[in-house]
């Protein structure tokens, strides 16, 4: 029970008016561009703004967690995740440097590197890896020099060779909007892919921001997947993203 929740914990947070489907119909009469030509045109599509609140509705599959639940997210643009959930039970606080955790149902905390999502999700990941995933933005751009598009008709996409033999990753770009229609990675040596599916965007202050995603992540004996509803989205309000660790807690042994 305690690893479901902080995986599901792990994997909100990284993996936000009206909303934009994400289907592409086809490229027909779009012209067809370059891999430099498509990364570019999906980063001009990078929202902008200083803090993000959203409420959070998810729903986890094959799981022994109440079907449905709801957490608060907020994101300070290259500082700051915060994610509040479980009726308060549970907080999570990432930042560039470090990861923070505690769980009230079984007084359990973590305050370390990022040693502890590596080790649950078994890909290493970086904050900006996280930000990008949560806003539907390409993830490990920079670690992937060597990329190869693929012919297909309702998307561009891009796949990446192999990273040192261990890693690679398919990204699938939206014609219409130049977002995201899915990303996935794969961890040869560890064979766990993780991958996100975008299916609807937000217009919120004339840019578009995740409404409904998924998540899933698969090794060799276990999967999860969990569905994610990004309602009440507000940009630029000033917020606060508190964090205490309860005194009396006992620190998370995950290795």
């Amino acid at each position: 029970m305690t690893k479901k929740v902080l995986n599901v914990a792990l994997i909100i947070s990284i993996f936000s008016c009206g909303s934009t489907k994400n289907n592409s119909h086809g490229l027909g009469d779009v012209n067809l561009l370059g891999i430099k030509q498509i990364l570019n045109s999906h980063l001009e599509q990078r929202a902008y703004f200083n803090n993000l609140q959203a409420r959070l509705i998810f729903n986890i599959k094959d799981s022994d967690l109440p079907q449905s639940q709801t957490a608060t997210i907020r994101i300070k643009r290259g500082e700051v995740i915060w994610i509040n959930g479980f009726l308060n039970m549970v907080r999570l606080k990432i930042t560039p440097e470090k990861v923070q955790f505690y769980n009230k149902l079984n007084r359990t905390y973590y305050d370390g590197d990022y040693s502890l999502i590596n080790f649950f999700l078994g890909i290493d990941l970086s904050y900006s890896n996280i930000e990008n995933a949560l806003l539907g933005d390409i993830m490990m751009g920079s670690r992937f020099n060597q990329l190869k598009q693929i012919n297909d008709k309702n998307s561009y996409i891009i796949i990446s060779k192999p990273h040192n033999s261990l890693e690679s990753a398919l990204y699938r770009i939206n014609p219409e909007n130049y977002k995201l229609n899915n990303q996935s990675f794969l961890q040869h040596k560890k064979n766990i892919k993780i991958e996100f599916t975008y299916h609807s965007f937000q217009m919120i202050a004339n840019q578009l921001f995740p409404k409904l995603m998924s998540v899933e992540l698969e090794s060799e004996n276990n999967r999860t997947v969990i569905d994610l509803n990004f309602k009440s989205l507000n940009l630029n309000n000033t917020e606060r993203y508190p964090f205490k660790i309860p005194s009396g807690y006992t620190q998370i042994d995950f290795k």
